[in-house]
């Protein structure tokens, strides 16, 4: 895809970013990360990465429910992942950064 494409999401999301759970967090986005739940099954030492992370809602409930979970949660909209962090519970075991076409997340050192 093109950078433009990129470029356009970006914006478009860092303008959504300050109200983005008031407006969109609905019952849909509960509902739809309840069933997740339900049926996710995940190891002893789970490692999530989180693609098109948004604020972090659904890494952040993945930690509360798996207590050894460690997530990347990747966006590209710096906004959306400035509301990820600030509202992080989970510090030691969750990270969100930005990610650029054709990197691999997965790659990225912890550090």
């Amino acid at each position: 895809m093109s950078s433009n494409f990129f470029s356009i999401k970006e914006k478009f999301f860092d303008l959504w970013a300050p109200n983005y759970d008031i407006l969109f967090t609905t019952v849909f986005y509960q509902a739809l990360h309840k069933r997740l739940l339900e049926f996710v099954e995940l190891t002893n030492q789970p490692n999530v990465l989180d693609l098109g992370c948004g604020t972090g809602r659904l890494l952040n409930r993945l930690a509360q429910e798996f207590p050894n979970l460690r997530g990347t949660g990747v966006d590209l909209s710096t906004k959306m992942l400035a509301q990820a962090r600030q509202k992080n519970q989970h510090r030691q075991r969750i990270i969100y950064q930005k990610i650029r076409e054709r990197e691999n997340p997965a790659s990225k050192d912890r550090g």
